[in-house]
This record gives structure tokens, sequence and C-alpha cells, in this order.
């Protein structure tokens, strides 16, 4: 039998070590998988990653969520070394995933790995009493993926200036689409565009249900010259107006 996918394996490795008193695991997998039918078998190289245990919280999200953020990094970390855009989205999940737990990775709009928590009738047949979240990465198409080049420039001699710009979005306004309507305003100053806190109010006092609340800091510097504050706050106006335009509502 030729197995289409690395997961089952990968569960069945966080399972015997939680039950050999392994509480904290971190694993993966390189292997071959196989897609197709009995007349034409595809064969491709593929990569699980599984966790499960203590992961740690940031100011970014809970504690019962820093496991899956985790493993979310990992794929991420992993993508960012090729050249293409990484995004991700939550459609057409396998039925491994807990519903609304899991999300895939694309890279220039191809699909190239899924990850999450494992769900609860999966865990139930291993005998799992924590949360494990898996991520499962199609190699051979990263294999076929130049890496990026790195780039190497001068440091600047010339101060860096942070803007913080806080903004309250609705649910449907992602990360990925604020970095992206930021970067497009093609300021060459701009070095970083970061979420610095995301905050939500589940009693919908401090910020409406439907909406999360999110910081948002941009860091300009020149390398060549010190930043005006005309300039500063002509680049601050524009930042303003294109998060609003996504539908963002700036905070006092």
């Amino acid at each position: 039998m030729l197995r289409p996918t690395l997961v089952p394996n990968m569960a069945a490795m966080l399972a015997q070590n939680l039950h050999r008193d392994v509480s904290v695991v971190r694993l993966f997998e390189m292997g071959t998988v196989f897609t197709g039918s009995s007349v034409a078998v595809k064969e491709e190289t593929g990569v699980a990653v599984g966790a499960t245990g203590a992961a740690s919280a940031t100011s970014l999200y809970k504690a019962e969520d820093a496991l899956f953020y985790e493993v979310k990094g990992t794929v991420e970390a992993l993508l960012r070394k090729f050249a293409g855009v990484v995004s991700f989205d939550g459609t057409d999940l396998p039925e491994w995933i807990e519903a609304g737990r899991g999300a895939r990775a694309l890279l220039d709009g191809e699909m190239v790995a899924v990850f999450g928590e494992l769900n609860a009738i999966e865990a139930q047949k291993r005998k799992l009493r924590q949360t494990c979240v898996l991520a499962e990465v199609r190699a051979q198409v990263l294999l076929g993926t130049p890496l990026k080049s790195p780039v190497a420039k001068d440091i600047s001699r010339f101060q860096a200036v942070e803007r913080d710009f806080s903004f309250v979005f609705p649910d449907a306004v992602r990360w990925d689409s604020i970095e992206g309507a930021l970067k497009a305003l093609e300021i060459a100053e701009m070095l970083r565009v970061t979420p610095v806190e995301i905050f939500r109010d589940a009693k919908g006092k401090a910020v409406a249900a439907g909406s999360y609340s999110c910081l948002v800091r941009v860091v300009l510097q020149s390398s060549e010259r010190t930043l005006t504050e005309e300039e500063l706050s002509g680049w601050s106006e524009k930042i303003v107006k294109t998060l609003t335009g996504l539908g963002g509502v700036q905070r006092a």
C-alpha cells in the first residue's frame, strides 16, 4: 500500500510519545507520498510536522492558541526561505483538521502546506488527551522553487523612526491584506510593518463583536538623510488613509 499522506504516521508518533509520558513533543518527518490511481501513480516528497505540549504565549494570542501559532510560524519560516509571496487561507482543508482550527499556506497562490489541530475523532482513536497540531508540506513543490537571494545593505547612519497606528478592523480583514496595502504605497523609507498588539473583546464592549483592534507599527528610515517631520506627517496621512480604505476605524 502506498501512503498518500504523512499525517497518520506523525499522529501515531505523537501518541507513542505521549503514552510514554513524554508530554512535550516536537517532531518532523520527510518522506515519499503517492497520489493518483493504479493506472498513473504520482510520487512526491513530503514533510510532516507534529507538535504537542506546552508552547509560549505572547501578547498577540492566548495560551491555548500558542501551539497552533508555533506550528504556523514554523511553516511560514520555511516558506519564506523561497522566492515568492506567502499567504494563508482557511479553505479546502482536509478532514483530519478540527473545524475552524486550521489553514492552508500558499506560495504565489499555490497551495504548498496545510496545518491545524488534529480533530476530536482522530484524537480519540489514538487516545490523545492533549491538543496536537500537525502540518503537511508539499516539499516537492519547494524543491522546484528557487531560494530567495540574500541581499546585504549598508547600515544606515541616520535615526530610524517608529510610528504606531491603532485601528479596529472587521474580522474579514486579514493581516496579509493590511501588510500588502501598506507595502503597495511604495514608500522607500518604510523598513518594516509589524502587528504589535491584537485585541478582541469577548463581551463586545471595548471592541465590537466581529472586529479586532490592531496596533500597527511602521518603522521608517533613510540611508541618506534624517527624515523631516513634514515627510513623516505626509507618510502617516497616506498610511491612515490606506488603513481606513480597508475598512479600519482609527482609535483615539
